[in-house]
């Protein structure tokens, strides 16, 4: 299962498209996201050089409780790829982390949390989309999206520790 779900990863990388198109800045822009020659260590610190040859995207936008609008927080996602995985790491700035929403529950149940998500339309049709989410204690869900509603969910084991600091969530 992991392979094929670096297959499907993989499968979407020659290009990417802007993580929602709420945010006029990255809005129907192309990413390329950078090979890599290296692997890392999933602790979430991102400090191992790819990290800095990573593209990196804004990723300001709020899809839960509001539709798409712009996000009350910085938030930028840095993305890579070596011949066998795709890394993805969330930066999640916050001036009052305080106020983060995260409690441990069940797999598939952050959604009332704050979240990071990270989604791919792997046939670019916008008709199907593989979602990848968690809450700031690590907490996974994924879910398969179609334009008829939920396509249902699904268990693929992903690597996302979180760190926090003052300031700032790193998934």
């Amino acid at each position: 299962m992991k392979l094929r779900v670096c297959l499907i990863c993989l499968a979407f990388l020659s290009s990417f498209q802007s993580l929602a198109s709420a945010n006029p800045e990255t809005s129907h822009k192309t990413f390329r996201v950078p090979l890599v020659d290296d692997h890392i260590t999933v602790d979430a610190r991102l400090d191992e050089t790819i990290w800095s040859q990573a593209v990196r995207i804004d990723a300001n936008i709020e899809v839960r409780p509001g539709e798409n609008i712009p996000a009350p927080v910085k938030t930028e996602v840095l993305i890579a790829h070596n011949h066998t995985h795709l890394f993805v790491g969330f930066i999640a700035h916050d001036p009052e982390p305080s106020k983060i929403r995260a409690r441990l529950c069940d797999r598939d149940q952050i959604f009332d949390d704050d979240w990071v998500l990270i989604l791919f339309d792997t046939f670019n049709d916008q008709r199907r989309t593989y979602d990848f989410a968690c809450n700031p204690l690590g907490i996974q869900a994924e879910m398969i999206e179609t334009t008829t509603g939920d396509g249902g969910e699904w268990d693929v084991p992903f690597g996302n520790p979180t760190v926090a600091s003052p300031t700032k969530v790193i998934l």
